[in-house]
């Protein structure tokens, strides 16, 4: 499993910088094509610094644990009955909902008070400014409430009665 921390990626092409730039200067002074030899152990260095800081990406952006997070947290009960409704989210991370495999209603809201086209009590996927609106204009529509992030960004499975 990949951590968070890009500090040794960053270092490895700190480095490789440096061993490009000592081997540019040699190849030009000298125009000794066995300075080349630093291009080679460069590249070699930044492809694995690459590799690995691309991997750390894919995995900080991935959905699959939110999504069996979703699937554990409220599958039975979407499937039995309304749809796991959301709005931003779905722009944000739409694959989520796709690897969760629940019916999905995915409503068209700019405004954040699109919980007034929401038919009866359901679960729902919010964003953090969503979360924030709805605190302030139901709060005793918001049940249980899960806290999850969603392409780094922080969304709130949420009860709503």
């Amino acid at each position: 499993r990949y951590g968070g921390d890009q500090s040794a990626a960053v270092g490895v092409l700190i480095a490789s910088i440096m061993v490009l730039s000592v081997t540019g200067i040699g190849f030009i002074r000298k125009n000794d094509w066995r300075a080349s030899g630093g291009f080679v152990v460069v590249m070699v260095l930044a492809s694995v610094s690459f590799a690995w800081w691309k991997n750390q990406e894919r995995f900080d952006r991935s959905c699959q644990q939110n999504a069996a997070l979703l699937q554990q947290a409220v599958g039975n009960e979407v499937n039995a009955g309304a749809p796991l409704t959301t709005c931003s989210v779905v722009l944000d991370q739409p694959e989520l909902f796709y690897y969760a495999a629940l019916p999905t209603l995915a409503l068209n809201g700019y405004d954040l008070d699109w919980w007034k086209k929401i038919p009866g009590r359901r679960w729902v996927v919010l964003g953090e400014s969503e979360m924030i609106a709805w605190k302030e204009q139901v709060p005793f529509r918001i049940g249980r409430t899960i806290p999850f992030k969603a392409n780094r960004n922080p969304a709130y499975l949420v009860w709503f009665e």
